[in-house]
């Protein structure tokens, strides 16, 4: 299946059953699997925009972080959170302070010309490289691994405390209350990781994709996959 912004995955099994499956995921963490997938499809320019916008993901989970170790209500936060939500520097600022006042450190950021080279890429049209791309990835990657590490290490209460309330949002959002809902370690995880560089993600996905293709190849004929419903706004083969 293809990611879901809610996390909300509902299908029809081949004998007509109604399913729902919940799948608990940062943002930032689909954003980043995103991007991997965009490299090995070939689209860097498309990877780096989508690696930044992971990063910034990520600033603002860590933002809700910091607050709930201040024990800041939960409405409190989301009301702050939609006065900068459609601003990128005011989301950083933010960042930037939250944790200096919280934690008591300055958080790792993008240098002034990485910043410059991803806004030349997002708003300029710049054309990108595979190792421009890699090279940004792994830029990215480091800032969010060294993020999480030091989060679950000074406020491990309140990291846990942030994957509970998601999980509560997910459940209202899908209108069960009892549902189970999954997580998947992903390339960042605010669950815990494995530290790797994009390279060694990139080997891991490709090896995954095509595990992934010579099952459906042998599953689809027994009528054991799910196929997506076609998209209206697009020719079929037979048109």
């Amino acid at each position: 299946m293809l990611p879901e912004n809610d996390g909300v995955y509902r299908f029809t099994c081949p004998r007509g059953h109604e399913n729902i499956y919940l799948h608990q995921s940062e943002k930032f963490e689909t954003l980043f699997e995103i991007s991997l997938h965009a490299i090995i499809d070939g689209y860097y320019r498309e990877a780096i925009a989508t690696f930044g916008a992971a990063l910034e993901r990520f600033y603002e989970a860590a933002i809700d972080v910091l607050l709930i170790a201040r024990s800041i209500p939960d409405n409190e936060r989301s009301v702050s959170w939609n006065k900068i939500k459609k601003q990128s520097e005011r989301q950083l600022g933010a960042y930037v302070f939250t944790w200096l006042a919280v934690a008591g450190d300055l958080p790792q950021t993008l240098s002034d010309n990485d910043a410059s080279f991803r806004n030349e890429v997002v708003h300029q049209g710049r054309i990108c490289t595979k190792s421009e791309a890699i090279r940004f990835g792994n830029l990215v990657r480091v800032i969010i691994e060294q993020g999480i590490e030091s989060l679950k290490s000074k406020f491990n209460d309140a990291v846990e405390q942030r994957q509970f309330e998601q999980s509560a949002k997910l459940r209202n959002i899908a209108g069960v209350n009892n549902a189970v809902v999954t997580r998947s370690t992903g390339a960042v995880s605010l669950s815990g990781q494995v530290s790797k560089t994009v390279e060694e993600w990139l080997k891991d996905r490709w090896a995954y994709r095509q595990v992934t293709d010579e099952a459906m190849r042998a599953l689809t004929p027994l009528g054991l996959i799910i196929q997506p419903s076609p998209d209206p706004s697009f020719p079929s083969a037979n048109d």
